[in-house]
């Protein structure tokens, strides 16, 4: 992408080039060789692979290959089989990948569909994830039916915006059973026969995996050849192809969905660079934080940061020698190297790449990209998804005065396989972000002024019930929590339940299930007890309560349930102690709704009555977090 970086898989995500990522997992897998083909740039990866620890400490031997004449995957398939480097089975990956898959057991998984099957060129491996899984690119939606017996694929294609799809008749009636999946994620990861490249040199046509894929599926009963799908739920695997999937993989990372691979320790050196700290905070230890400045959550400082005065900084990544002033609010900003942003400014959802300055009191729009050098001046306003760049050679048009740098103006590429336009970038990050932020805050005022029994009217019972039902099962039948979690969002949709009331009624089906399965539970033994159960409910209740305002809406939930069981009254200090301890609910939100409860004349008595039981607890979150301060 040439507005923030010429080289897509140095890119830098949380501080380190993306090739990184790649070249980790296929080492963790135990490859022995691996061949990085590029076109373009081809000198810089050979000399960041020279640098890096897969030059002479890894036991896996990594090459360059370039070639200026590959304009495609199908050209440098091609260019492979003629050069006749590739003699057994191999895994196929690109270079933006990110993941923690046992890539090596997948080899043995093709050579399991060999011995069934010698026509068996290709295993396609997906992950499964629900619908609402962040990772799930627009452009990669597919849809996919394959054989129950053996997973053999008899159908694949891409659905993008499509609302309907045709499946051959002949698909279902030369198969006993079949699956047709559509709860998939690609990451492109393949494990390919040797004699895949020869159809790729047989057929100049194919230039993308989808169109091997599709000539195979179309011909397969003449030529013999055939594929196979294997499915993955329980690692992680994404590439990085977009803007919006930068930001959520990002955070997968730094919310350590990758591990082994973490955020602390540097995949160049595999030594420790950063502390790693509750909520997710990782800093080097060679950072400046002035007084009164905040590390809020899901933060990244590197190394030579300065941070001013009474800045707040929130899911952000920022990279080395980075001098953020005073009063600076930031929140979803990836900050590259040497970043300068003046006092008073705000930026949110943006991208900022090395060396861009940005003076006083300028406002950055969602989803702006800074290229490499660009520089703002003071009392800037920059509209939403604004992209700026340096380098020439493109269309270009100043944007305004102040500004040292030019609005990019995409030109039409139907070849590229990626998907960096400032029309997807966040956009559709934002629209569901924004939604659900809305009628979080709108939800959540009209039930501390009006106070409810819960569940509320015949609605909201019946869809109560139907969320405790689905979520009992997790625990009693073991179901996996993507599949309730659909299950609960098609429920809500059919019922038109807000996202605050989903969050409230979720929460509370949680609480009641240590009741239903011991009726006799004592409020002694209820927090220990919940404490065990939200383990099992972990990945369901971060789902729905995943920031500050559906934690507020957490909390109503839990006031809730008390105030509606006599006996446990006494216990709501010792349930939000225990759920706080444990990183279920941050300082930031218990401190806001109770305030926000206080200070509402409406709220009933006795909701009241119980929130003063709270007032101590209250009052030792604010004095830890004053000490917090002035230790920083």
């Amino acid at each position: 992408d040439l507005v923030i970086h010429p080289i897509q898989c140095l890119l830098p995500v949380v501080n380190t080039p993306l090739l990184d990522f790649t070249l980790e997992c296929l080492e963790n897998a135990g490859l022995q060789e691996v061949y990085v083909y590029c076109k373009h740039f081809s000198d810089k990866i050979r000399e960041h692979v020279k640098k890096s620890r897969w030059n002479g400490d890894s036991e896996m031997k990594t090459f360059v290959i370039s070639s200026q004449d590959a304009l495609s995957l199908g050209d440098a398939l091609r260019d492979l089989d003629a050069k006749n480097f590739i003699k057994n089975d191999f895994l196929l990956v690109h270079g933006d990948l990110v993941s923690n898959l046992p890539l090596l057991s997948l080899l043995s998984i093709h050579r399991d569909n060999r011995k069934l099957d010698k026509g068996a060129v290709m295993t396609m491996v997906y992950r499964k994830v629900s619908p609402h899984q962040k990772t799930r690119s627009c452009e990669e939606e597919l849809v996919v039916v394959s054989q129950s017996s053996n997973n053999k694929i008899l159908h694949h294609q891409r659905t993008g915006n499509l609302r309907k799809v045709s499946v051959p008749l002949e698909v279902f009636q030369n198969s006993k059973s079949v699956e047709v999946h559509y709860d998939l994620h690609d990451a492109h990861i393949s494990i390919c026969s040797p004699e895949i490249l020869p159809l790729f040199s047989d057929n100049f046509d194919y230039q993308t995996q989808d169109d091997i894929v599709k000539g195979i599926l179309v011909h397969q009963e003449i030529m013999g050849n055939s594929l196979y799908l294997h499915l993955v739920e329980e690692k992680y695997a994404a590439r990085v192809s977009n803007y919006s999937l930068y930001n959520s993989v990002s955070f997968d990372i730094i919310h350590r969905w990758v591990y082994p691979t973490v955020p602390e320790v540097s995949l160049a050196t595999s030594t420790k660079r950063y502390t790693y700290s509750r909520g997710n905070i990782y800093r080097h230890r060679n950072v400046t934080l002035s007084r009164n400045s905040k590390l809020v959550r899901d933060v990244v400082v590197g190394e030579g940061c300065e941070v001013g005065s009474l800045t707040s900084i929130c899911n952000s990544v920022l990279g080395k020698h980075c001098n953020i002033g005073s009063r600076v609010e930031l929140d979803h900003a990836f900050l590259w190297d040497n970043v300068v942003i003046g006092d008073n400014s705000t930026v949110k959802y943006c991208i900022l790449a090395n060396n861009v300055r940005i003076g006083k009191n300028c406002h950055l729009g969602k989803g702006c990209v800074l290229g490499q050098g660009v520089t703002i001046g003071d009392n800037v306003v920059l509209k939403e998804n604004i992209q700026l760049t340096l380098v020439a050679g493109i269309q270009q048009e100043k944007y305004c005065d102040g500004v040292n740098g030019y609005l990019y103006l995409e030109e039409d590429d139907s070849g590229s396989e990626l998907n960096w336009s400032a029309s997807d970038p966040w956009e559709l990050l934002f629209a569901s972000d924004e939604e659900s932020e809305e009628e979080d805050q709108e939800g959540a005022q009209s039930e501390v002024s009006m106070g409810r029994d819960s569940p509320g009217d015949s609605l909201l019972k019946s869809f109560y019930r139907e969320v405790f039902d689905s979520i009992l099962r997790i625990k009693v039948e073991g179901i996996k929590a993507d599949n309730i979690i659909l299950e609960i969002n098609c429920s809500k949709h059919a019922n038109n339940i807000s996202s605050c009331e989903v969050v409230v009624q979720v929460v509370q089906a949680i609480l009641n299930i240590p009741l239903h399965c011991d009726p006799s539970i004592t409020c002694d033994r209820y927090p220990s007890q919940l404490v065990k159960l939200l383990q099992v409910y972990k990945e369901l209740y971060q789902y729905y309560v995943h920031n500050v305002e559906t934690e507020k809406s957490a909390l109503q939930a839990i006031l809730e349930f008390v105030a509606s069981n006599s006996s446990f009254e006494k216990i709501l200090v010792k349930l939000l102690h225990t759920l706080y301890e444990r990183d279920f609910l941050r300082e930031e939100s218990i401190l806001l709704w109770y305030d926000e409860c206080m200070d509402n004349q409406g709220a009933k008595g006795d909701m009241k009555c119980l929130l003063t039981q709270c007032k101590p607890f209250v009052e030792w979150l604010k004095n830890a977090e004053e000490e917090s301060s002035d230790e920083e």
